[in-house]
């Protein structure tokens, strides 16, 4: 686990990063986005009518269930990533 992270490739910064496979991939909080959940992975219109591109392979969440879910976990919790 990573705290106050660059995020590899990206001029972005993220206040919590939890690593879950190599290459790159975080779960992380993105405050950049208005926006999340379900179909905000891929290029999209947010209901504020604004298009937006979706992740590159990491989990975005909000700041506040980033920062709770960055102190529940610790090095060596399964990450499942399940498709809807």
């Amino acid at each position: 686990m990573e705290e106050i992270t660059e995020l590899p490739g990206l001029d972005l910064w993220a206040s919590y990063a939890i690593r879950f496979r190599s290459g790159g991939y975080y779960i992380h909080d993105a405050p950049w986005r208005p926006y999340y959940g379900y179909g905000t992975n891929v290029w999209h219109t947010d209901p504020d009518g604004v298009r937006r591109t979706g992740s590159h392979g990491c989990v975005n969440l909000p700041v506040w269930a980033e920062a709770q879910l960055y102190r529940f976990v610790s090095v060596g919790t399964t990450v499942r990533v399940v498709s809807w």
